[in-house]
């Protein structure tokens, strides 16, 4: 009797610190999982927390360096505007559409603006007529229309300076030129119909200014010279240096591939040296120009080669570092920036292991 009460009380007892063995486990996992949300709430992600980077792995020397330079090209529009003040020139009306200038020896030329021709002396022509000016400023003006083709290279300065050589093709034509006063009707419009091609060669030099949601803001300048091709005679012209002013937006698709678009302002101008004289004419040649481009910088590492590696971040296999996505995707993508692409392909996936409706 004794011993059946016994074992009685010890069921009891072991059933009690079972019960309380228990609870005391579930109220110490209910604890800590609290605690734990805590700290995740409080804690900033790292992607070099979740995947490990080993400083073993390093990248090609000669690659890394190639990493450095970001090249550039680009196309797009170029406005021209010309002006030429002819107040200490000698003004003279062959015809109705030419206007011939004279020097103080009353030398005449024609074809002054690009290719100045000596035709004689104004005494030996008494049908061309002269025009008083009566002091007033005489000035020609004209927009010339250009496609300018940009390749450039520059060396990055940390994150924000760059500096580098650049080389600008454009087409270039002008039609006409206008007076901007006629002199109560006597000055007539130019057609010199001028067909150039201009080549220029410069140093460049730029600072990142501003980020804003993928999009940087750059402030560069270019130095250089303008040859301004077989429109343009080279033994009578001095040119000056070019000067180019632009703004820059890069949209930043990743590391190695931007798109921008450079709104600029060009200062230059060149001396006309008329033959057989000591005068000269400057005019100046100032112009606007709007381009589109690509920016592309040499990876460090190379695409991983294995197709059927899904990594998405930069990785390792074996001694080798690679990167997971193409130039123009975030090497190291955060929640929300995988491809389009590669999200439709698992689209596609997923919807091959939906079962279809009965009848479809």
């Amino acid at each position: 009797m004794r011993k059946s009460r016994f074992s009685k009380d010890f069921k009891i007892i072991a059933a009690i610190f079972l019960l309380s063995t228990i609870s005391t486990s579930l109220f110490a996992q209910k604890e800590m999982k609290k605690e734990a949300k805590k700290e995740n709430a409080n804690r900033e992600y790292n992607l070099d927390d979740i995947y490990a980077n080993n400083p073993e792995l390093k990248p090609n020397r000669f690659r890394e360096i190639l990493n450095r330079f970001m090249f550039s090209f680009s196309a797009g529009y170029e406005a021209t505007f010309y002006n030429t003040d002819l107040s200490s020139q000698s003004i003279y009306l062959a015809g109705s559409k030419n206007i011939l200038i004279g020097d103080a020896d009353n030398k005449l030329y024609k074809n002054w603006l690009n290719a100045p021709e000596y035709i004689g002396e104004a005494e030996n022509f008494p049908n061309y007529q002269k025009l008083e000016t009566n002091g007033q400023q005489v000035v020609y003006k004209g927009v010339g229309s250009g496609v300018p083709i940009d390749l450039n290279f520059n060396y990055l300065f940390g994150r924000r300076f760059r500096a580098g050589l650049g080389l600008t093709y454009a087409t270039h034509r002008l039609k006409k030129l206008s007076p901007e006063s006629n002199l109560n009707g006597t000055l007539i419009e130019l057609n010199p119909e001028i067909k150039s091609a201009f080549f220029k060669y410069y140093l460049t030099l730029g600072a990142e200014l501003y980020h804003y949601k993928g999009f940087t803001y750059v402030l560069d300048m270019q130095f250089g010279k303008t040859s301004l091709g077989k429109g343009f005679s080279k033994d009578a012209l001095e040119r000056s240096m070019t000067i180019n002013v632009g703004m820059p937006i890069e949209r930043v698709f990743s590391e190695y591939f931007r798109v921008f678009i450079r709104p600029s302002y060009e200062f230059k101008n060149y001396q006309v040296l008329l033959p057989e004289s000591t005068s000269t004419l400057k005019t100046s040649q100032n112009a606007f120009a709007i381009t589109l481009g690509v920016k592309i910088r040499i990876p460090e590492i190379k695409r991983c080669p294995i197709h059927s590696c899904e990594t998405q971040m930069k990785h390792a296999h074996g001694d080798q570092a690679y990167r997971g996505q193409p130039l123009v995707y975030p090497q190291n993508p955060k929640i929300g920036q995988i491809p389009k692409t590669l999200q439709n392909y698992r689209r596609k996936d997923k919807a091959k292991f939906q079962p279809r409706p009965a009848g479809m």
